[in-house]
């Protein structure tokens, strides 16, 4: 198992996220030893600078000022790459460590260097998903791999680790079947059960046994005679069904009636009936586990940042709308996958988008007004952002951390709850627009929204200080502040006061863009539909 994984370790270009039995962890660091690979763990530090010492130490190289700057002088030193495990990874689900890795793995990724291979290990695979699948994580939509579900199934040998060789045992083989046949029908044995089935069936298909193999029911039925002796009911002999069919009538008959010179016809006709119910039912739990491992698949193609899912077209949500109609439908459709979805997504696109709304909020770099200078520039470092329906129906959702210039102060990261080493894992600014652009791209609608007009002077401005045009040039942009209190003939307000208002629960974190957001889609239906000309000439209350 340890070498798959590490090959594995090997393919990877984000951090891996590892469930697997406790142990694992210290089982790849001394293969990866063995193998004479530069390797590192971190097994129980949680802060940056315990760790910095941590890797140091393992790497023979001086601590530097951050995990990226000295593992960049290993790297140097070393000339290959460094793999750095990290054991009971749910212990980082809270901490800026996993910033700070994510923006090493990064720079190590550069073509001077050869690279840091990141492998999170926990028995949790809760807490795995909750650090892949928050937009805001690190390492959002990174590939968890389930050593039990995937090394078993698709590397392991073709045996029944519970009853022996079922690949030349046929006894075994179909005792195996029997057994977990009866089980389904428990829920504490159904796991097994079904896994010992998938083993079962994966032994017919690559090892048949027997002249008859082959065969369908009805075959072996017209095959095998049936003969009435004196003072009897009509029997069949053992000696005339050819196997597997004779195994697999014998197991299945166990505890039966049987005559002296055969078992009754009426047994052997109720084995046969019932038997393509028993193969259909064993095919259902095949297609179930195909399409775990399809849907794996999707999600292992797509294991990239939000902004790379953005370039693909793909919004997280959506797919996973799309895969669970395809398992509703017991099938899943021809050709690429790639290509249904898109069709599928741009079919549910021309029901009721036309007039879709893009709502972004943007979070900056602050500071107390006491202490900021004149000419300070209010940086963004988030940026959240979804289409809607008019009437408030979420269609896709994109988030994204910015690198910025000015420091994350503490007054900021405060109000924010954002820190500096967030910020630093982010994307660099130009990069942030290219992944926005993308986004708003999706839909063929060109109006954008905003609580307040504060964020389309912030969007605009910083474009400009970076000497790049703003992705969103030409749009036409609608304040919902405006327009939410002009409908209720009140004052202006901040969104939170404008959720209290309606009686609306505000749910997340207040100034996290994404958060804020989906707050303001609630506020969506109670808005009115004034609009700005353009993103040219915006409103000047914020």
């Amino acid at each position: 198992m340890i070498m798959p994984l590490i090959n594995r370790l090997e393919q990877a270009d984000s951090g891996l996220f590892i469930q697997a039995p406790e142990g694992t962890c210290q089982q790849v660091a001394e293969a990866l030893g063995d193998a004479s690979k530069s390797h590192a763990g971190l097994t129980e530090a949680e802060d940056c600078q315990l760790a910095i010492e941590q890797l140091a130490i393992q790497l023979a190289v001086e601590p530097a000022h951050t995990i990226a700057a000295t593992l960049e002088a290993a790297s140097r030193l070393i000339g290959e790459p460094i793999y750095l495990l990290i054991d009971r990874a749910e212990r980082l689900e809270q901490s800026d460590l996993t910033y700070a890795l994510k923006a090493a793995r990064d720079a190590l990724a550069s073509s001077e260097l050869a690279g840091l291979r990141l492998a999170f290990f926990s028995t949790d695979r809760a807490a795995l998903k909750r650090m892949t699948r928050r937009q805001s994580a690190p390492f959002f939509c990174a590939q968890i791999l389930d050593v039990a579900d995937e090394l078993s199934w698709e590397q392991a040998e073709p045996v029944g680790l519970e009853f022996g060789s079922m690949t030349i045992d046929l006894q075994t083989r179909e005792l195996t079947r029997r057994n977990a046949l009866w089980a389904l029908g428990n829920p504490e044995k159904r796991e097994t059960a079904t896994q010992d089935l998938l083993r079962v069936w994966r032994s017919d298909r690559d090892c048949p046994i027997g002249p008859a193999a082959g065969l369908s029911v009805d075959e072996i039925r017209n095959l095998v005679p049936t003969f009435v002796e004196e003072g009897t009911s009509a029997l069949v002999r053992y000696s005339e069904i050819p196997e597997p069919w004779a195994t697999r009538f014998q197991v299945a008959s166990l505890g039966a009636t049987r005559a002296l010179d055969g078992y009754y016809a009426h047994n052997w006709e109720r084995f046969l009936d019932l038997w393509p119910a028993e193969a259909e039912q064993i095919e259902a739990l095949v297609e179930l586990e195909l399409e775990r491992l399809v849907i794996a698949g999707i999600q292992k193609a797509q294991a990239r940042s939000a902004a790379s899912l953005a370039a693909l077209g793909i919004d997280s949500d959506e797919l996973g709308e799309w895969v669970a109609e395809q398992v509703n439908k017991g099938r899943w459709p021809e050709g690429g996958l790639l290509a249904a979805f898109r069709a599928w997504r741009d079919q549910n696109i021309q029901k009721n988008t036309s007039n879709a709304v893009l709502i972004i909020d943007l979070e900056n770099t602050c500071m107390p007004e006491s202490e900021r200078p004149a000419d300070y520039h209010h940086q963004i470092i988030e940026i959240g952002a979804a289409w809607v329906t008019p009437t408030g129906e979420l269609l896709a959702k994109f988030s994204t951390l910015v690198q910025a210039e000015n420091p994350v102060t503490p007054f900021c990261t405060e109000l924010l709850g954002i820190t500096q080493a967030d910020v630093d894992g982010g994307l660099p600014f130009a990069e942030a627009m290219q992944a926005l652009a993308r986004f708003s791209s999706l839909y063929s609608s060109t109006t954008w929204a905003s609580w307040g007009a504060a964020d389309l002077k912030s969007l605009n401005a910083d474009c400009a200080h970076h000497g790049l045009e703003s992705p969103l040039v030409g749009w036409t942009h609608r304040n919902l502040k405006k327009e939410w209190a002009k409908a209720r003939k009140i004052n202006q307000v901040g969104m939170k006061k404008a959720l209290e208002l309606d009686k609306i629960t505000l749910e997340g974190a207040h100034h996290r863009a994404l958060d804020d957001v989906l707050n303001i889609v609630k506020l969506m239906p109670r808005c009115g539909n004034q609009k700005n000309t353009s993103n040219a000439a915006p409103d000047t209350e914020s």
